[in-house]
């Protein structure tokens, strides 16, 4: 019943009928090399991979690609490439400028003007705010303020003031000139041969023990050596501050003070907040430079042929 068919229905049989090749097997298939052959981009020139009958090459053109040793595959640099920052005991990856056999104009810039001068500025006009504070505050209107009597004696606030400044200053710089370091914000300071004689040089310049050091820098319990070894040589720094500035500034104090009796007395402003002022001013102008000058000459003498700057808690 031909009738209820769909009209896009053409019955098989129609078609071989239709078919003059006596043979019923289907057309061969057209040639590999038109159908089959993949683009000539992969694998291009001659070679096994261009033969048609090569199919086990075309099957591993299809792996995945093997690492490349082009520099555009290379891993990145290690360590000993990149260099590393001098920071007392704390291995840092840097990109560390190779060290300067003379000071340039950028280092002179950097010690001095940026850091020393800088130094002045913002340590006089922290202690000036401090002192301000200090001496106006309504405690300290009810007191006479003195040189040498408690509470509010400016000789034991100089000295107080010579402690603090070295200790937070130090730190500071730690850590500001080894980002630098490590940055390639400044070079290393490489023509001021490092201490072979003295021991305590050598210890107070991390020069001793590196290869323990290395073993257990990078522990936690360590990170309490290494801010007490810091501590420890910014005491030392405050007191060679304390016996160069604190006699000096008791000195221009009795000049400027009242003498009453075996002591000196001063009103609330403005000699207590200009003294603290000259004096945080002066520490911040001569200490500073020498604090950064260590760590450049650290990373200098540990720049060449080292690929860890450590050194001993």
């Amino acid at each position: 019943m031909k009738w209820i068919q769909p009209p896009f229905f053409k019955p098989a049989p129609a078609v071989e009928k239709a078919d003059p090749d006596p043979d019923p097997s289907p057309p061969p298939p057209p040639p590999l090399p038109t159908i089959a052959e993949p683009p000539t981009v992969i694998g291009a020139g001659t070679g096994p991979r261009n033969n048609p009958d090569s199919e086990s090459d075309d099957a591993r053109s299809l792996s995945p690609p093997r690492p490349s040793s082009s520099p555009l595959h290379r891993p990145a640099d290690t360590d000993a490439e990149l260099g590393v920052a001098a920071t007392g005991g704390i291995a840092v990856s840097t990109r560390l400028l190779q060290p300067t056999t003379k000071f340039t104009a950028h280092q002179i810039f950097y010690i001095f003007i940026l850091d020393g001068l800088g130094a002045m500025v913002v340590s006089g006009g922290i202690n000036f705010g401090i002192a301000y504070a200090m001496y106006t505050s309504p405690t300290s209107l009810s007191q006479p303020i003195t040189l040498w009597a408690f509470p509010s004696t400016l000789a034991g606030d100089a000295a107080v003031t010579i402690i603090l400044q070295c200790l937070v200053t130090w730190f500071i710089e730690l850590f500001l000139v080894n980002r630098d370091l490590a940055s390639g914000g400044v070079a290393p300071v490489g023509f001021i041969p490092q201490p072979t004689t003295s021991s305590w040089a050598r210890w107070f310049f991390f020069l001793d023990s590196r290869q323990s050091q290395k073993e257990h820098a990078r522990k936690p319990g360590q990170w309490v050596g290494f801010i007490l070894s810091q501590a420890t040589r910014a005491m030392i720094l405050a007191f060679v501050s304390f016996c160069l500035f604190w006699g000096p500034t008791v000195g221009l104090l009795m000049l400027a003070g009242e003498k009453r009796g075996n002591d000196w007395v001063y009103g609330h402003t403005w000699v207590p907040q200009l003294c603290k002022m000259i004096l945080g001013g002066v520490l911040g102008l001569l200490g500073t430079p020498g604090m950064v000058l260590f760590w450049l000459c650290r990373a200098g003498w540990e720049g060449v042929g080292d690929e860890g700057v450590e050194g001993e808690k």
